[in-house]
């Protein structure tokens, strides 16, 4: 089992977090003096951790997404949203238990937990949140760009 703490996991399983604390007073449920980042986690796969068959399975289509958010919640993670694409499946969620969204995972391939969590990774805190901007800010940037430059066709 992994627990929520400062620091984030590269791949599920493997090493140690990284101690990313401004001070040594800070709980495993405040970040930076902020008690939101303790509990902010992304866990998911993509196309260069996982698989094309694990990611077609972990694939959260429009009529599965409540449910599987629902669910979630059921278990006890606070606020959740999903963000599922061809060449990633990522849960983005508040909980002090990663270990949660890591089984709902592994739930939608049918598989053990075990079989798949070399190919899923979990970023916690601040990490996550740089994880998020990676992946959103090409898109963001590309959508301003072209409402900016006028394209003549």
């Amino acid at each position: 089992m992994l627990e929520t703490r400062q620091g984030s996991f590269n791949k599920v399983g493997q090493g140690q977090p990284e101690d990313t604390s401004d001070n040594g007073d800070e709980t495993a449920q405040t970040q930076h003096g902020c008690p939101v980042l303790g509990r902010l986690i992304v866990a998911g796969a993509n196309f260069r951790t996982a698989n094309l068959a694990v990611r077609s399975s972990l694939a959260i289509t429009e009529h599965c997404l409540g449910p599987f958010l629902r669910g979630l919640q059921e278990q006890g993670v606070e606020e959740c949203f999903a963000l599922s694409t061809c060449n990633r499946v990522e849960v983005y969620a508040l909980t002090p238990r990663n270990e949660i969204v890591l089984k709902a995972l592994s739930d939608r391939c049918g598989s053990p937990f075990g079989s798949v969590r070399d190919q899923l990774y979990v970023h916690a805190g601040t990490d996550a949140i740089k994880h998020l901007l990676r992946v959103v800010w090409p898109r963001i940037a590309q959508a301003i760009m072209s409402a900016i430059v006028a394209k003549r066709h």
